[in-house]
């Protein structure tokens, strides 16, 4: 039995493990801000620090910094210097053209009306054109950083703001595309299918938490048990289809992976009812072919140390541990019944909702 990190009252169900300080707590004290997580704190802290480092990055490569720090928008060149320099240009290249024309007397080249005074206007004209053109060029690029800033801006903040959990194996930009897309979110889970491909969940915005009845009557209609399991198609494809299958129906669901001490790890569900509490759920198939009247959803009993128990829904009205306990000393005793066999030693449990 464990006891809550933050209250300190003991945990009669499977406790909370908080995913930022690793402590387990109580229903009351599981979220971060109930506990006070000093584990959220340094979390927010270096997801700062790195949404900053960004931030300087873009600075540095495509804007300039003055004495007021930093600023998105580009200063445009003086016109006046550029036609300086291009009229300066064009002198150092008349004189290498012609050596001659340094020796010709001002006076007179003032009063000779040449040709070269006009070329020079209208080179002068040229140039403020070309200047002009840049200008507008190097504006409307800059306008354009601007708002691309501006738009990664807003959108950081949103995704802070409502909590939305980074998951590392997945870009920013595809976690911010599966948040705003039609109100679903698609949640890649660093745990393996039997295809190699990483565990998709799709969580709907509008799913609630059910009742009792509710998630057995889904149980009862929904298909996922009938798949048979082999090589192919193993517990995690199970728990995936069954999860996305009930949010699909507006019933939110979450994912559990469990590590045995005598065995390999297992995957199944978990839903949080309205009137029973915390309900975990076994629909991993068989590896033969059911019959019409036969059914392998089964409500699982996890509670780490103690044994992993299975349960028929048709055989069981609770969630509680202490509800299998008397289901198994019933086997034990010969009772007729639908038993399912038990699994290893629960080490320890992960969830994801």
């Amino acid at each position: 039995m464990v006891n809550c990190g933050c209250c300190g009252k003991k945990i009669n169900y499977l406790p909370f493990k908080c995913k930022f300080c690793g402590a387990y707590y109580c229903e009351d004290c599981r979220l971060p801000e109930a506990h006070n997580c000093l584990g959220l704190q340094i979390y927010n802290i270096e997801q700062e620090r790195k949404f900053q480092e960004k931030v300087l990055f873009v600075a540095k490569n495509y804007g300039k910094t003055d004495d007021r720090g930093y600023e998105v928008i580009v200063k445009n060149p003086s016109p006046a210097k550029y036609t300086e320099k291009f009229a300066s240009s064009n002198t150092k290249d008349n004189e290498q053209k012609n050596p001659i024309s340094p020796f010709i007397d001002e006076n007179k080249s003032k009063n000779n009306k040449s040709e070269k005074p006009k070329r020079t206007t209208r080179r002068s004209k040229s140039s403020n054109t070309i200047s002009r053109n840049k200008t507008k060029a190097r504006s409307s690029k800059n306008i354009i950083l601007y708002l691309s800033l501006l738009c990664i801006g807003v959108l950081v903040t949103f995704f802070f703001t409502n909590n939305y959990e980074l998951n590392d194996t997945v870009s920013v930009k595809q976690d911010l595309d599966n948040y705003l897309d039609n109100g679903i979110n698609k949640k890649e889970l660093p745990i393996a299918k039997a295809s190699g491909e990483a565990v998709q969940l799709v969580n709907y915005k509008n799913a609630t938490d059910p009742t009792w009845d509710k998630l057995i009557f889904f149980l009862r209609s929904d298909p996922t048990d009938e798949f048979l399991y082999n090589s192919s198609f193993v517990c995690a494809d199970f728990a995936e289809m069954l999860h996305n299958n009930a949010e699909n129906e507006g019933i939110k669901a979450g994912y559990v992976g469990v590590d045995f001490l005598d065995m390999e790890s297992h995957a199944l569900n978990v839903f949080n009812t309205t009137d029973k509490g915390i309900v975990f759920v076994d629909c991993t198939g068989d590896t033969e072919q059911l019959g019409s009247l036969d059914n392998k959803d089964k409500i699982a009993y996890v509670q780490i140390g103690k044994e992993y128990g299975l349960v028929s829904t048709y055989k069981t009205n609770s969630p509680d541990y202490e509800f299998y306990e008397i289901h198994k000393r019933k086997r034990a005793q010969g009772v007729p019944g639908v038993y399912f066999n038990p699994l290893g030693t629960v080490k320890d449990i992960e969830i994801y909702w």
